[in-house]
């Protein structure tokens, strides 16, 4: 699909938006294995440039980036946006040091409000995206070098690898030689952090690409009471994670067993501290985007790569969101995301953009659960912009003789 014209005449496009998040989100994460501050300081500048190009974004489509632009439902993004702001009147203190946190810090503000960038997707995102991560996915093989040469493990690759979801999704748009490129590379890199135990990296590589595939070969797959009952299950399974955690787990776990799989338990203390710690009115609003919570476990072991024992964050998304904006958030956010993976999962032909964007999105959904807490980071950039993209291709309708600058 070609970038409508209103959008080629803009001089700041998504890319520079993309590259932003995509090159602070790399510096934190060879911060947090490198712990050398100069990676901090980079990533901290890159999430400022981030903002200040987003400003220009919107003042270059001030006339059109707050109309519905075809895509009427395009409100509830606005809304969550500015749900996300509302926190920050119980997150301000009143020093530096916190004000920068706040501000810049991956699991603060920013990991919330990245949301707006569902709003920035009109009919030509998927062209803009692909190229970038065709760039990105390009430059990736010197990212594993560096890591494994310079910090001895993964590190940067932990980012910059979901990139390889927007190529894999669209695998069929691809050229023969580029796809054995990316098929060697996405095996490379489930056999690099299968090799440094990152499962849950190794698992959703695996899960999104053969997951799709069978999806788009299988023809009773595309029955939509069979997708919608697999929409469904995956609600369940989030509600028993939520209210039944340690029933969940004992679960899933008795059956891993029976396959020789890991089955260690690194969630279940997780839950019980979290709910321990969270009480009466905090249910409703969180404790802002500077809260934290106690770990009893950490305080009781705190080895040399133990975390502080009242914890800025956990690493469970669905409860990382209570922690920060609680119901508030919460609610919204999976209201929307459940929004999304209906109208593309669900209703969508399977061939389509809409469904291989939601299937990306519904495996984000199940990981909330145990994983994916929401952050400044390439994986929500991508997971904002799956919802935008499959709003956009079920729900654009463009009017005669209006000019599309951006939805």
């Amino acid at each position: 699909m070609n970038l409508p014209a209103a959008v080629q005449n803009y001089k700041i496009r998504e890319i520079h938006l993309y590259s932003g998040i995509t090159i602070s989100s790399f510096l934190y994460a060879c911060f947090i294995v490198s712990n050398q501050f100069y990676y901090r300081v980079g990533s901290i500048l890159f999430a400022a440039i981030f903002l200040l190009t987003l400003g220009l974004f919107i003042l270059e489509r001030r006339k059109t980036f707050f109309k519905p632009n075809g895509v009427q439902a395009r409100i509830w993004f606005f809304l969550f946006t500015f749900l996300t702001i509302i926190p920050l009147a119980y997150s301000i203190h009143g020093n530096l040091k916190d004000l920068l946190t706040l501000s810049f810090h991956p699991y603060a503000f920013l990991a919330f409000f990245i949301s707006i960038m569902a709003l920035t997707v009109h009919p030509g995102t998927q062209k803009e995206l692909l190229g970038f991560a065709r760039i990105v996915n390009t430059l990736l093989p010197f990212a594993i070098i560096a890591d494994l040469v310079i910090l001895k493990q993964p590190a940067g690759i932990n980012e910059l690898h979901f990139f390889l979801f927007v190529e894999l999704l669209l695998f069929e748009q691809l050229k023969t030689g580029r796809k054995l490129y990316i098929s060697i590379l996405t095996l490379v890199l489930i056999v690099i952090q299968i090799l440094f135990d990152n499962r849950m990296v190794a698992i959703r590589l695996l899960v999104v690409s053969f997951g799709l595939l069978t999806f788009l070969l299988i023809p009773f797959l595309k029955n939509r009471v069979l997708r919608f009952t697999v929409l469904s299950g995956s609600i369940v399974f989030i509600y028993l994670l939520s209210f039944h955690f340690e029933g969940t787990f004992q679960f899933f776990t008795t059956y891993l067993e029976k396959l020789s799989i890991d089955t260690t338990d690194t969630r279940t203390f997780l839950y019980t501290e979290f709910f321990d710690d969270f009480k009466g009115l905090q249910w409703l609003g969180g404790k802002g985007y500077m809260g934290s919570y106690f770990s009893q476990w950490f305080y009781e072991w705190q080895g040399d790569d133990g975390d502080h024992f009242q914890r800025f964050s956990i690493e469970i998304g669905a409860l990382e969101i209570l922690l920060k904006g609680g119901l508030f958030l919460l609610i919204p956010f999976y209201a929307l995301m459940i929004g999304c993976l209906y109208l593309g999962f669900v209703q969508a032909p399977v061939r389509s953009m809409a469904f291989r964007f939601a299937f990306f999105l519904l495996v984000q959904f199940i990981i909330t659960g145990i994983e994916n807490r929401p952050a400044f980071t390439i994986n929500y950039l991508l997971i904002w912009l799956s919802m935008g993209i499959i709003l956009v291709e079920t729900r654009y309708k463009p009017k005669q003789q209006e000019h599309v600058g951006h939805l």
